[in-house]
């Protein structure tokens, strides 16, 4: 249900990208970048480095303008000064304070957002909570460990409520507890209806939290849409099928060689691209067992990176 009060209201598209070049002297970054960030989606975006994110991210945030084209944020320029406080981010720099507490550096940034502290302390405590710091509020950050402060520093792109953030590898060097509460507290966020730009070369972690994306190479986006297609048009479906005994597979194998992309491993026949291949015209052979891979994000965003543009 949509929150009348929410500064999307009335608004489907978070994020509106359209034919945005950027360049810095004679060097182009970006070449007329388009794409939309529905509201309430988890949005990856990925490219190597070099390809364009930075740039990106920055023009999202109002931290650049385009050199041509049209960046806008729920219907309004990044540049609108009402905007500024719906809009959360975590990027390379963490914004905290080293020789503030975690309370403290939260309160801090309250303020920034016009919180008086009377209510920053209460909403502090509670990020603290969610991020399982609260036994560190009182610790100097310069204490704290790398997880730590990243954890700090994602409650502190939350102290103001903000409908959008953008994250720029928010799991990048954590301990795998931490990655799990920072997956679940991202899901929870787009539960609560709030639109996630994550940005990261973590391609396990995109495919466990994001529903679509986008991919930037030399400052061109490639593919923009669903993560599950992408998934599907990009990856080699393969297919194993386990034989009983070595001779059987053998047989299985140069029956299939000429149509198929297959190899044999002992016993076992791996069959790539299966197109329309129909296991019960090879009924007659004892197979023991069959599965298939599964397809990862890796994977496709591999296959398509050596594609040309």
């Amino acid at each position: 249900m949509e929150d009348k009060n929410s500064f999307f209201v009335g608004e489907d598209v978070a994020i509106h990208l359209n034919n945005v070049d950027k360049s810095y002297q004679d060097f182009q970054a970006l070449k007329n970048v388009s794409f939309e960030v529905k509201k309430g989606q988890i949005f990856g975006f990925l490219g190597s480095n070099g390809s364009g994110k930075t740039s990106t991210i920055k023009l999202i945030l109002g931290l650049i303008t385009p050199s041509s084209g049209e960046v806008k944020l729920c219907g309004k320029s990044p540049l609108n000064k009402e905007l500024k406080s719906k809009v959360g981010s975590l990027l390379e720099f963490n914004g905290l304070i080293a020789n503030l507490t975690g309370m403290e550096n939260l309160t801090f940034w309250g303020g920034l957002y016009d919180i008086n502290k009377k209510e920053a302390i209460p909403k502090s405590w509670e990020l603290l909570k969610l991020f399982k710091l609260s036994e560190w509020a009182d610790v100097k950050v310069s204490n704290y460990s790398y997880g730590m402060q990243k954890r700090l520093g994602l409650a502190r792109s939350l102290i103001q409520n903000p409908e959008l953030i953008v994250l720029d590898e928010p799991t990048l060097g954590v301990d795998p507890e931490t990655r799990q509460l920072i997956r679940k507290i991202i899901k929870k966020l787009a539960n609560e209806g709030k639109t996630i730009f994550f940005s990261s070369h973590e391609l396990d972690e995109v495919q466990k939290v994001c529903s679509h994306l986008a991919i930037v190479k030399n400052g061109e986006i490639i593919y923009k849409g669903s993560l599950n297609k992408f998934i599907g048009d990009y990856s080699k479906s393969e297919l194993c099928i386990n034989l009983n005994t070595i001779e059987e597979a053998k047989k299985l194998l140069s029956s299939i060689e000429k149509k198929f992309n297959a190899k044999r491993n002992g016993t076992l026949i791996r069959i790539e691209d299966i197109g329309d291949f129909n296991l019960e015209d090879y009924s007659d052979y004892n197979i023991s067992n069959i599965y298939s891979n599964k397809s990862t994000l890796e994977e496709s965003y591999f296959n398509i990176n050596t594609e040309e543009v």
